[in-house]
């Protein structure tokens, strides 16, 4: 078993090293990349807190 995942694992840097040697700009792309998965996660977060609020007010407002 650890053969197979070994093979995986190292099939997939091969094929990784390859297209960031291929691609131009590799540094700025992945911080890029890095840039806008933080960007998305904060936006969910900070939503799902809106949310979380506006489901207390309302419930504040139906117990009056």
């Amino acid at each position: 078993m650890t053969f197979i995942v070994e093979n995986i694992f190292l099939s997939f840097q091969l094929q990784q090293n390859t297209l960031d040697k291929a691609t131009p700009h590799m540094g700025f792309r992945w911080c890029m990349t890095l840039l806008l998965f933080a960007l998305y996660f904060l936006r969910v977060y900070f939503l799902q807190v809106r949310h979380f609020q506006i489901d207390i007010t309302l419930a504040g407002l139906h117990n009056h």
